[in-house]
């Protein structure tokens, strides 16, 4: 998107109406991605009870005293995510109450919470082409130039996600 200059540079020197709303889009999305997710993950339980209405992937080990459980961490993780934008925005609203005059200086916050929210929400896109495209989340992350080989391989490693220390 291309800048422009704000009409009132008074009024944009005390007020960041704007990104207030950006953020609470952002949460707006965040809220229904949460329900979307925990729906998700309801029509999933089981397989010996529960509704059992949707089969997910069985990415990770399940449980060693529950055969057959498939945890639903895609799910776990998109509201661990949505959360965190939907924490992000209540720092920004607060943020946005804090223009007295003509100066807001919460302005560093409103701007690290809704990048961090907007990163947070477009990180998706590796996930999203690896499963369109039939690939590994590798292949996918590094055609998207997110990340190097290496940097993949020191960050996501299986042993330790199943295995903590």
């Amino acid at each position: 998107l291309p800048f422009k200059t704000a009409p009132n540079k008074f009024e944009a020197l005390a007020s960041h109406d704007a990104l207030v709303d950006l953020s609470s889009a952002l949460n707006g999305l965040a809220v229904s991605l949460f329900k979307i997710a925990s729906d998700i993950r309801l029509l999933g339980s089981g397989p010996r009870c529960g509704l059992g209405e949707l089969n997910l992937p069985e990415n990770e080990p399940g449980s060693s005293i529950m055969p057959g459980k498939v945890n639903p961490t895609q799910c776990e993780a998109l509201t661990m995510i949505c959360a965190q934008v939907m924490g992000n925005n209540t720092a920004v609203a607060f943020a946005g109450t804090q223009g007295h005059f003509q100066l807001n200086v919460f302005k560093p916050v409103i701007v690290r919470n809704v990048l961090q929210s907007i990163q947070l929400l477009d990180a998706a896109k590796a996930a999203k082409k690896a499963h369109k495209e039939g690939t590994t989340l590798k292949e996918a992350a590094l055609s998207l130039n997110l990340l190097t080989s290496e940097q993949f391989d020191q960050w996501v490693r299986p042993e330790d996600m199943i295995s903590p220390k």
